[in-house]
């Protein structure tokens, strides 16, 4: 037995009762990688629970101002906020100028949750989709993950997938993003894609999942079938 936390979050709640028996077996690996698998549900469900007090408005706004490049925590921090954060708006779009394309990026992600126009974000998705791929030794900005040396990627994949992670709206316009044949031709670019449609959960993300399920792709029919199992086993997701 090998503790996978992604496999043993599949397990649904019916199941448990199963999995705990098998946590009785005279196997200690068997026992201790359960036991360990259990605990670690438990504690995913407590935190999913939770509602982190929301940072103070005016301290992030200060941490904006101070910064030509903010920490992606400050602009998390400030997203939580939603049109709360108005008046943060002066600053993020003097962050729309800046040099760093990353900034301009998380700038532009909080301006759409707070006034819902989409126009800004997808000017520097658009940028940021032009700029690759490339191949690493060419890049100005090297992936220091990257397992694979000679690969063909573009430098701020990440980036723009977990911006539009962050967009959880009823309708996302930037969902066709993460399907772009630039990053979906990358390494793992089809998983992190279907990992990010399973995050944002929406309607619309659902039913790109449905079409990657019907994939000649085998590795992206899988990936997005087990995505649509794990959002169908959620009762937030029928809502």
């Amino acid at each position: 037995f090998i503790y996978d936390p992604e496999l043993w979050e599949q397990i649904s709640e019916d199941q448990i009762p199963f999995v705990r028996k098998l946590a009785e077996s005279p196997d200690q690996n068997v026992k201790q990688t359960i036991s360990l698998a259990l605990v670690q549900k438990e504690r995913n469900a407590a935190e999913q629970t939770k509602s982190p007090p929301k940072m103070d408005l005016s301290s992030l706004i200060e941490q904006l101002s101070a910064s030509p490049q903010p920490d992606l925590s400050v602009f998390k921090a400030l997203a939580e906020h939603g049109q709360d954060a108005q008046p943060a708006i002066p600053v993020l779009q003097s962050l729309l100028e800046n040099d760093n394309l990353w900034t301009q990026m998380q700038a532009a992600q909080v301006l759409y949750l707070i006034q819902g126009d989409p126009g800004p974000f997808q000017r520097r998705l658009d940028k940021a989709l032009a700029f690759g791929p490339g191949p690493l030794a060419e890049m100005q900005h090297k992936d220091p993950f990257s397992l694979f040396p000679d690969d063909f990627y573009n430098p701020y994949r990440h980036s723009m997938w977990k911006a539009i992670e962050g967009c959880k709206q009823k309708e996302n316009p930037f969902i066709k993003y993460l399907l772009s044949e630039t990053l979906m031709a990358e390494p793992y670019g089809g998983e992190i894609s279907i990992k990010a449609l399973q995050a944002i959960g929406t309607p619309e993300a659902v039913a790109e999942l449905e079409k990657l399920a019907e994939s000649t792709d085998w590795e992206l029919k899988s990936a997005a079938t087990k995505a649509l199992k794990r959002l169908r086993s959620t009762p937030s997701a029928s809502k």
